[in-house]
């Protein structure tokens, strides 16, 4: 497992208030230890990502962002998938001017709009979304 896994199963252990793995427990004493001895937390968690690759946080942030879209996507009724990209991508250069800093100003989207909400939740990653239908495309057809 990775770092990320690791940090996971520890979350989730927590969570559901269970034992924390031996593995990610092993980890997570191994990077405490660094920490203490003066590394940055990210760096003692072996979540920064190696030189030329993006850090954890980043990752995990894409995967949420990426998934909400995906879930958008489904929601629409677009006979093709291509036609459903460029249908996403028109409501979320909508929702980028028109709703987004609402929803956030509110801290939530209205509930009875199951598509405003993936869109929030999407943008709530904090990372871009695509701009273009090929970039969005590459998303929504995984």
């Amino acid at each position: 497992m990775d770092a990320a896994d690791l940090l996971n199963a520890v979350e989730q252990a927590l969570q559901c208030g269970k034992p924390v793995p031996a593995e990610a427990a092993r980890w997570l004493l191994q990077g405490l230890a660094s920490y203490r001895a003066g590394a940055d937390l990210e760096e003692a968690l072996l979540l920064r990502g190696e030189t030329g690759q993006r850090s954890v946080r980043y990752r995990q942030a894409k995967a949420t962002r990426d998934t909400h879209l995906r879930r958008a996507c489904r929601l629409l009724n677009a006979p093709r998938p291509w036609n459903r990209t460029e249908e996403l991508l028109s409501e979320i250069k909508n929702y980028a001017s028109a709703g987004w800093d609402i929803d956030y100003q509110r801290g939530a989207p209205r509930t009875d709009d199951p598509l405003r909400a993936e869109l929030f939740a999407a943008f709530s990653a904090g990372i871009p979304l695509p701009r273009s239908a090929m970039g969005l495309h590459k998303i929504v057809s995984r």
